[in-house]
């Protein structure tokens, strides 16, 4: 058996294995390989779903930092600030044929989604078939979610944490995105294609869940 001398080993804390991650993937990496994941830190960007929705995601760039390090000033990571590819990849699953989850089912569910991050991006698309649909995030994420929310989802729904004040506020002020008109485009329905079935009534909800301290957090999902 090979013994090995662990003397002279440094103990990596949790920001360092962030950095050589970030480097490994960005600076070492062949350039097909660079990507992190996130679509763009843009502070705006468009997203199109299958044809069918054209989505104008807010971001932060500034608070997801350019460095790509983790905040030291803050308590908490810097992750949710973009939208990240695998949110419009699995949206787009959902829809699909090939989905186990058939969208017509989803019409009496309530479904929990943890960690949306700001962008919201498949909550503003499947939630709309579900009776209801509770997105969750850190607290630091919430208001740009809920901005994303109201950009992007029409008016039909219901909410009790969502503010009115941001409802009116979208509902009366121009768009000034540069995507120009970023409505949520009808569901095509092809006569080939049986119409969805939509919920009596749907509700969307935006709370504070944060997973690094589930037991102080949990009372918000049950009330």
């Amino acid at each position: 058996m090979i013994e090995i001398n662990t003397d002279d080993f440094h103990k990596l804390n949790q920001d360092e294995i962030y950095e050589h991650t970030y480097e490994v993937f960005t600076t070492r990496a062949a350039p097909e390989h660079r990507s992190l994941g996130y679509i763009s830190k843009e502070d705006e960007i468009k997203i199109v779903i299958n044809d069918e929705y054209e989505l104008k995601i807010d971001q932060s760039s500034s608070s997801f930092n350019d460095s790509g390090k983790r905040s030291t000033s803050q308590n908490h990571g810097t992750t949710g600030y973009v939208t990240w590819g695998a949110s419009v990849l699995f949206t787009k699953w959902l829809m699909s044929e090939n989905s186990i989850i058939r969208l017509n089912d989803l019409a009496d569910c309530s479904v929990v989604e943890l960690g949306t991050g700001i962008s919201g991006v498949i909550g503003s698309v499947i939630g709309q078939f579900c009776k209801s649909y509770i997105m969750t995030d850190q607290k630091h994420i919430l208001k740009l979610l809920k901005q994303n929310i109201v950009n992007n989802v029409d008016n039909s729904f219901t909410t009790s944490t969502i503010e009115n004040e941001l409802l009116r506020d979208n509902g009366s002020k121009k768009n000034t995105s540069k995507f120009g008109n970023n409505k949520k485009k009808n569901l095509k329905k092809s006569k080939d294609k049986a119409g969805y079935v939509l919920p009596s009534s749907n509700r969307i909800e935006v709370i504070d869940y944060d997973w690094e301290d589930c037991e102080f957090t949990y009372q918000n999902l049950l009330t």
